[in-house]
């Protein structure tokens, strides 16, 4: 596609997508008394959340580096774990993109070291929360050991409040961003900065009024619009990710193993 093709493509799918987001969310609230189940439906919610700020960050991408960054983000957006990392880290409060970059590589190896001591070896604790939800499977120690675990749930769903993530997108949606305008309007204004290295997240706040008095000015903010969408992409939208590594980092039980026994402490 050309750009204004893209353009408009995006902003066509981006209602469809919080719809479906909107649904499911909706759906949870009506299983009390099941959390494993509220707990899916929210998980796939925030996974269709991720969705929307990856489209919206190819939007915010500088022109010139869009052709070399649109395959790796719509390979994010079709990663299960770019999808849960982009949604857990609209509350991360990095200070910079290199350290935004740093928060995004602890979730990305394939297993990682837990316990007191970092004594066990375990999986990705992004996938393993998501597919423990979801399905009765086999599980192996690294003694190859089977055993049968059973889906389930902490008992948390279903929450109160709607996630981060959820509110940031329903507040870039009323503020009009939605739209191939509004999407025009966040390319001309965020795409003028490259959020990389020691890009700050005390930029976004300059950006951000920028946006908002744009869309203001051609008549694009609607009318259920209110202060608390301004005050939710103030805190809680994160500068954009466009430049992030989101791939997995496979790691070998023998290497698990060697930083397992590099971690452990001095034994006297």
């Amino acid at each position: 596609m050309d750009a204004q093709a893209r353009m408009a493509f995006i902003a066509e799918g981006l209602p469809v997508i919080l719809d479906s987001a909107r649904s499911l969310l909706t759906a949870s609230q009506a299983l009390k008394g099941f959390s494993r189940e509220a707990e899916i439906l929210e998980g796939h919610a925030l996974e269709e959340v991720a969705k929307i700020l990856i489209l919206v960050d190819i939007a915010r991408c500088p022109a010139k580096l869009k052709a070399s960054r649109i395959g790796p983000m719509m390979a994010a957006f079709y990663s299960h774990l770019a999808r849960l990392i982009y949604a857990d880290a609209q509350s991360w409060k990095p200070l910079s993109a290199a350290q935004l970059q740093d928060y995004v590589d602890s979730h990305r190896p394939s297993h990682d070291l837990e316990g007191d001591y970092g004594e066990y070896i375990l999986p990705n604790q992004m996938i393993w929360r998501r597919e423990a939800l979801l399905y009765a499977d086999i599980a192996g120690d690294e003694d190859t050991d089977l055993v049968w675990h059973a889906p389930g749930a902490p008992g948390f769903g279903p929450f109160a409040f709607d996630p981060l993530a959820y509110r940031v997108v329903d507040a870039l949606e009323a503020l009009g961003l939605f739209t191939a305008e509004g999407l025009a309007i966040l390319e001309e204004i965020w795409g003028a900065v490259t959020f990389e290295g020691e890009r700050c997240w005390s930029e976004t706040g300059d950006l951000l009024q920028a946006t908002l008095e744009a869309l203001n000015a051609r008549g694009l903010i609607t009318g259920r619009a209110a202060d608390k969408h301004v005050a939710v992409l103030a805190d809680g939208w994160q500068m954009p990710m466009y430049m992030m590594d989101f791939r997995p980092i496979q790691r070998t039980l023998e290497e698990m193993r060697e930083l397992r026994d590099a971690s452990q402490p001095w034994e006297y």
